[in-house]
């Protein structure tokens, strides 16, 4: 979730009425008509958008996407109508798992050379080819397939058990809020890094994704939701929040004694 509301992070921008930055005349009127997004996994995501400037026909886009806010990812438009300003950018898949947050914008400029960052839009790279639990709460969303309920609700339960710890620890809690993927399916596991699998691999942890992705064979879901997953997200706050401290080293051998 954007964590400073809807606006884009646009230095140098003029704010308009609904959210959007303006570079440029900061008179022109930037008109959104219409605004989809489809995910298409595992094969990738489509962004849609119809917009027009009172300057010009559009002659640039872009949709700039980001599964947390560590960083972007940037998708040109592959289809511009300049008379009618619809504009499609298809996304294709690269190896990364279902149910990252998508917070997007579309960033585009007119033929008078200006510019305009529409407002974010929250989204998810959501599988719907199969039934997965989803649950959330202030600290975490954690999704799983294959696995009981109860594993899910001891994740979160984990994490606000955790709340403080991660606070003290870290000096502040994570600027974004992070997910658990629980895949207790092994052809769910290999979907998604397709000709990468390695059977000594059961998870992985990436701060650009925001997310903790665990392959879960065993039945212990207690030290599943307090020992795995609390463990991976401190990984999450390492890449996160360490660099920002005075002495890292210290403020990491806190948190492991914590855990």
């Amino acid at each position: 979730m954007p964590p400073q509301g809807i606006t884009p992070n646009i230095p140098g921008g003029v704010v308009d009425e609904v959210g959007g930055v303006k570079l440029g005349d900061p008179n022109v009127t930037w008109t959104i008509s219409e605004r989809t997004f489809q995910s298409r996994y595992p094969d990738g995501m489509t962004f849609g958008l119809s917009i027009s400037s009172s300057a010009g026909e559009i002659q640039q886009a872009r949709v700039v996407f980001t599964h947390a806010i560590t960083s972007q990812n940037t998708q040109p438009a592959q289809s511009i109508n300049p008379a009618t300003g619809q504009l499609i950018a298809e996304w294709q898949h690269d190896r990364r798992p279902p149910w990252l947050a998508v917070d997007y914008w579309w960033e585009v400029t007119d033929s008078a050379g200006n510019s305009y960052a529409t407002p974010i839009v929250e989204g998810e790279y959501a599988d719907l080819t199969r039934e997965w639990i989803r649950m959330e709460n202030d600290d975490i969303v954690v999704v799983s397939v294959g696995l009981p309920e109860l594993a899910a609700q001891l994740a979160l339960d984990a994490m606000v058990a955790q709340r403080e710890i991660f606070r003290e620890a870290w000096g502040e809690l994570l600027p974004y809020k992070p997910r658990a993927i629980l895949i207790g399916r092994l052809d769910v596991w290999e979907e998604w890094q397709p000709g990468l699998t390695n059977p000594n691999v059961i998870g992985t942890t990436n701060g650009t994704w925001g997310a903790v992705v665990q392959r879960v064979s065993g039945s212990d879901l207690t030290d599943l939701a307090f020992g795995t997953v609390l463990h991976e997200v401190a990984h999450l706050y390492q890449d996160c929040c360490a660099a920002g401290l005075p002495d890292r080293e210290l403020v990491q051998r806190r948190q492991r004694d914590l855990l």
